[in-house]
């Protein structure tokens, strides 16, 4: 059994590094519920050891995104109140939940596309899924790729039109250029079932995977000599980070 705590940690502060406070969230898990405290903890980001660092990034990813679904239904009760009510001047909070809806799906994506350092789930896991989960994996997928993450599909329309009058001859001509953006919006009212849906199969196939992987690594470190385990020094701390950082890609396990 595993247990899942998350924290928020403040930054070590380093002059010129941050402009502003920030802080690391950070995601724990322990081998079992009673957690034991250790008599000395060390670094284990050992190549071995990369899947399981990659299955707690993906389980993070997969509860925010299932946390932000919970704000949304929230949210979304009250935007459609107001909605039927016809008060308008609530409706300002529609850009909020579109908000909140695009960050869920990105959350949920990322888990399962390898284009960055981190592994997507399990290629099996997907192709174990209902046709109606799949159906929805490849739907949510083309909505980040298409329209939140980049502008290509018809959810976002930006259009231009000419005004005419009549001269006086009573002929029509040109007199102004207009211009008008739109964006799709409210999709989440009937699709955030869906993407609830597919977040909590994910998950569990998460929460299976990771004692395994822990119990596998638990083997791995035995096998090693306890002196070359200590002298990897100590779990990494929460350094602030500079803001160069933002285009550089994670240092490998070693």
């Amino acid at each position: 059994m595993s247990l899942t705590s998350r924290q928020c940690l403040p930054c070590k502060q380093r002059p010129g590094l941050l402009d502003v406070p920030a802080a690391w969230t950070q995601t724990d898990s322990h081998a079992n519920i009673n957690m034991t405290i250790p008599d000395q903890q060390c670094d284990f980001c050992v190549p071995e050891a990369k899947w399981f660092a990659d299955l707690q990034g993906i389980q993070t990813d997969l509860s925010d995104c299932l946390s932000l679904c919970d704000s949304l239904e929230n949210l979304k009760a009250r935007f459609l109140a107001d909605y039927a009510a016809g008060q308008r001047e609530g409706w300002g909070d529609a850009l909020v939940l579109d908000s909140i809806w695009y960050a869920a799906i990105i959350r949920l994506i990322r888990c399962t596309t390898a284009t960055g350092v981190r592994e997507p789930v399990r290629r099996s896991w997907i192709d174990e899924m209902s046709p109606q989960l799949r159906d929805s994996l490849d739907y949510f997928k083309a909505m980040r790729d298409k329209f939140i993450a980049h502008s290509v599909n018809e959810f976002e329309r930006n259009e231009v039109f000419v005004n005419l009058r009549r001269d006086g001859g009573g002929s029509l001509v040109p007199y102004e250029i207009m211009g008008r953006a739109m964006r799709i919006s409210q999709y989440y009212i009937e699709d955030l079932p869906r993407l609830r849906e597919l977040a909590n199969y994910l998950i569990e196939r998460v929460r299976h995977d990771k004692p395994l992987e822990m119990k596998r690594l638990v083997d791995v470190a035995k096998s090693m000599p306890v002196e070359d385990i200590i002298a990897r020094g100590p779990s990494s701390d929460c350094d602030p980070m500079p803001r160069s950082g933002v285009a550089k890609g994670r240092k490998p396990f070693m």
